[in-house]
């Protein structure tokens, strides 16, 4: 985890399940379809990303490791996971 995709966040596969997933709703456009993706985004995925995170917070090199990458979406800019975070909220509320 110390080059490629694993460098700059913690969690490519659950970010990529997340965009695939919603495209898959959004290409059925049904209030349902809204509704599991939802459901899974609100409680299955932040299971199991908080699960991996107290994992890796076990290994060695972690403090450095955080710091340099977000729980989710890539870290480009120098802005820590709260301010995508609070991105998320703020788009989701105004939409």
């Amino acid at each position: 985890i110390t080059d490629g995709l694993f460098y700059y966040t913690r969690n490519p596969n659950y970010l990529g399940e997340m965009l695939l997933y919603g495209s898959f709703a959004t290409l059925t456009n049904h209030k349902i379809s809204y509704a599991i993706i939802l459901f899974a985004f609100c409680s299955i995925f932040p299971a199991r990303i908080i699960q991996k995170e107290f994992s890796l917070m076990a290994k060695p090199g972690w403090s450095e490791y955080s710091s340099r990458s977000n729980i989710l979406f890539p870290k480009i800019l120098p802005v820590g996971d709260e301010f995508y975070l609070g991105a998320i909220i703020i788009l989701g509320i105004a939409s």
